[in-house]
């Protein structure tokens, strides 16, 4: 193993008491709203666009309770004309560093189909 790797292992086997034994399945929809918590503990909401057409995929329930929205009848740009005009630029410059990362740092062929 690399210094790294063992760096990590070193961490690992000081919490061996709070790592599974053995393979755990997870419901992933559990798993998506446990990992949510964790880095956002107040309300939220997600969707997925597809740029394509602009569509939405993967609406959140709690949409409709955060933007009073339907999500079975919200589009992107009702979502994108909810945004408050003062909070455009940090939107826009929040677009602009994730489209950077998925091209310059990841790799589009690495996420994006054809």
């Amino acid at each position: 193993m690399n210094k790294n790797t063992n760096i990590l292992h070193d961490g690992w086997n000081k919490s061996s008491g709070n790592i599974s034994l053995k393979s755990v399945e997870h419901d992933i929809n559990e798993f998506n709203r446990l990992i949510t918590f964790i880095f956002s503990p107040c309300n939220y909401y997600y969707y997925i666009v597809d740029f394509f057409d602009m569509g939405t995929n993967q609406v959140s329930s709690s949409l409709l309770s955060i933007l009073r929205m339907n999500p079975a009848k919200i589009t992107f740009y009702d979502i994108i004309d909810n945004i408050h005009p003062e909070d455009l630029p940090f939107v826009s410059q929040a677009e602009e560093m994730a489209l950077n990362h998925i091209y310059s740092v990841i790799g589009k062929e690495k996420i994006l189909y054809n």
